[in-house]
């Protein structure tokens, strides 16, 4: 994928993510509590997996109920802190060290943890996952083998080195590669609601069940008809969200 084609894309999408904050549109409905935001989102989304979805309907979403070590600034959409509150990038522009925040919670009180990332990103690129965006991830050192299905988990270059430090080694220099982490299938999954050892599967992106990082959490889902999201109190900058759901 062509550098500009790639960036441009990255900035779309965190364009569309600032719906979670409702900066792209105007009041709300007549009938709405003055605190609700109501978006026209399009069509059924896929799913909320950031793992199993292209459509900016699910974009959408995912972006209120997840977030990654960035996030896009409000007016410049440059990354910002998010999970990760600062890091360290060598001088070849090869290896990264993001530190996270010690205040960072998924929607059911665990923390998120440098290992939810490695889970999340061995994840995206297992072959039999078939993630539309795995590709994305090839500038780690060891994706395109690994997704190719001839390489091994832990020659991915991607580590905890503690449980809020989360170690990165890039294939080869990318000037943009934060801007990279600003898409969805860079966020981070509940390890401890992957499946188990015999396939079961924890639930986590359905109402009843749903875990997330992000400002907001999973109220309800009709298909067809609307998905409701809250305001999650757990969320690390909770004080700053001002909308009580979308």
């Amino acid at each position: 994928m062509k550098r500009a084609t790639l960036v441009g894309m990255v900035a779309l999408v965190g364009l569309v993510g600032l719906i979670g904050l409702g900066r792209l549109f105007g009041p709300t409905g007549p009938d709405s509590p003055p605190d609700l935001l109501r978006v026209g989102n399009g069509p059924e989304p896929q799913a909320l997996d950031p793992h199993l979805t292209t459509g900016t309907a699910a974009l959408n979403i995912q972006r209120a109920l997840f977030e990654g070590l960035v996030a896009p600034h409000p007016e410049t959409l440059d990354p910002q802190p998010a999970v990760a509150e600062r890091w360290e990038q060598d001088a070849a522009g090869r290896h990264y060290t993001f530190f996270l925040r010690e205040d960072a919670r998924w929607s059911d009180g665990e923390p998120v943890t440098a290992g939810d990332f490695v889970a999340a990103w061995q994840r995206a690129l297992l072959p039999e996952q078939a993630a539309p965006y795995a590709e994305m991830l090839y500038v780690l050192k060891g994706a395109r083998a690994f997704n190719r299905g001839e390489g091994l988990p832990g020659d991915l270059g991607v580590r905890a080195a503690g449980p809020r430090e989360l170690e990165v080694e890039l294939a080869e220099p990318v000037p943009y590669f934060l801007h990279l982490l600003l898409h969805p299938v860079w966020f981070p999954v509940p390890e401890h609601y992957l499946p188990d050892e015999n396939g079961r599967e924890g639930g986590w992106t359905r109402p009843a069940t749903f875990c997330g990082n992000g400002p907001f959490v999973l109220e309800e889902w009709r298909p067809n008809e609307f998905v409701e999201v809250a305001a999650n109190p757990l969320y690390w900058d909770s004080a700053t969200v001002t909308l009580s759901g979308i």
